[in-house]
């Protein structure tokens, strides 16, 4: 079915693009689909009155730049505005991710278009040349022999080409910034900003200076600051109970001996009188 076709075909350019990153991790050819090539310039994002402030925004920040910005060159002089664009097969976007100043054999290697012209000129031979020399240095590929390098660039080249006619046959991708939003046409200091990173809050707080000034609210009367706490009494420490009086053991005074009792003195019983013995009776005669 057609969806499956087009499902197919975006695996087809994810695999190609992932080649090109294996074969030239830094320095690689940007590719942009057929029919967008005029359409990702510069001046198509910058209103028509705005383009001049832009040009000027461009050369100081050219100023502050000493050496090409892609890793691993560091030449200088010369250095042109590269915007590079990247694309998303699955969400169907062409994204702008920065802009960059390079030198001119990395802004050559960069543009797909400008490399394939340079062939055309020297007759289709890419073994030799400083593009070669610079394409290997700068992503550190190391070949045994020139042919053997321009075999690689070739390859790379080659699979970007592809890619690029396949990317021109999928539907039609949106042009958008790094977040996802859709780029249109803005003013120059907010499209620098798309470009090179800057904070967009420094831009919106430009935008409304150049705004007619409102009314000022009279500022809210600040509150006065409210009154420290005055730090609690620390509480005074507790009078230490002085300790009580250990009672003395009372002592018992020793209970008053007892008198003995006087001993009684036995009454000596006082011997009963002997009884006189009765007379004897007289007989009577």
């Amino acid at each position: 079915t057609k969806k499956e076709a087009t499902m197919s075909a975006v695996q087809q350019c994810c695999n190609m693009q992932e080649l090109i990153n294996t074969k030239a991790g830094v320095l690689q050819p940007c590719v942009i689909p057929r029919g967008y090539t005029g359409k990702l310039g510069w001046k198509h994002f910058v209103v028509a009155d705005d383009r001049d402030a832009f040009r000027v925004l461009l050369d100081e920040r050219r100023q502050g730049v000493a050496v090409c910005e892609t890793p691993n060159c560091g030449a200088s002089g010369n250095l042109k505005l590269f915007l590079d664009w990247q694309i998303d097969f699955g969400k169907k976007h062409l994204r702008l991710q920065k802009g960059s100043f390079l030198c001119p054999n990395c802004f050559q290697l960069r543009t797909l278009e400008d490399f394939l012209s340079s062939l055309t000129f020297t007759g289709g031979d890419a073994t030799s040349g400083p593009l070669v020399s610079h394409f290997l240095k700068v992503n550190g590929i190391k070949a045994s022999t020139p042919q053997e390098g321009a075999l690689q660039l070739q390859e790379c080249y080659n699979l970007a080409f592809s890619l690029k006619v396949l990317a021109g046959s999928m539907p039609a991708l949106k042009i958008v910034d790094r977040d996802g939003k859709l780029l249109s046409e803005t003013d120059a200091e907010n499209f620098e900003s798309k470009l090179f990173q800057k904070s967009t809050k420094h831009v919106a707080k430009k935008q409304k200076t150049q705004e007619a000034p409102k009314k000022q609210e009279t500022p809210k009367k600040q509150e006065a600051p409210k009154k420290q706490e005055a730090p609690k009494k620390q509480e005074t420490p507790k009078k230490q109970e002085t300790p009580k009086k250990q009672e003395t053991p009372k002592q018992e005074t020793p209970k008053k001996q007892e008198t003995p009792k006087k001993q009684e003195t036995p009454k000596q019983e006082t011997p009963k009188k002997q009884e006189t013995p009765k007379k004897q009776e007289t007989p009577k005669k």
